[in-house]
């Protein structure tokens, strides 16, 4: 296996209707804030970005909800760093059970 995807769910803190510009990304939603709030679900491959900044390649990005364009990049933004999160731990969680079974 090269390499998995790790994906990861961010919402917007204000409904679509409510034109709030000052409305906060959120990280990992769960059912039932995914049901009252706009969000957007990113898939990343790989670790190592164009820019070496330890976010991988999106190659998924999927929304079941209206959401506004102006709060669409922090959306995608607060996702893929979360994405990078938990790639770091499933990495190590990886290595670890690589050890054991050598």
């Amino acid at each position: 296996m090269p390499d998995y995807i790790v994906s990861c769910t961010a919402g917007s803190t204000g409904s679509y209707a409510s034109n709030d510009e000052d409305a906060d990304p959120l990280l990992d939603l769960n059912g039932m804030e995914e049901g009252e709030l706009p969000f957007v679900t990113v898939g990343v491959v790989g670790g190592e970005g164009g820019g070496g900044d330890g976010v991988g390649k999106i190659v998924c990005l999927t929304t079941e909800t209206r959401c506004q364009v102006n709060r669409l990049q922090g959306m995608i933004s607060i996702a893929t760093d979360g994405c990078a999160r938990m790639r770091k731990v499933l990495d190590g969680i990886v290595k670890d059970h690589g050890q054991a079974v050598i």
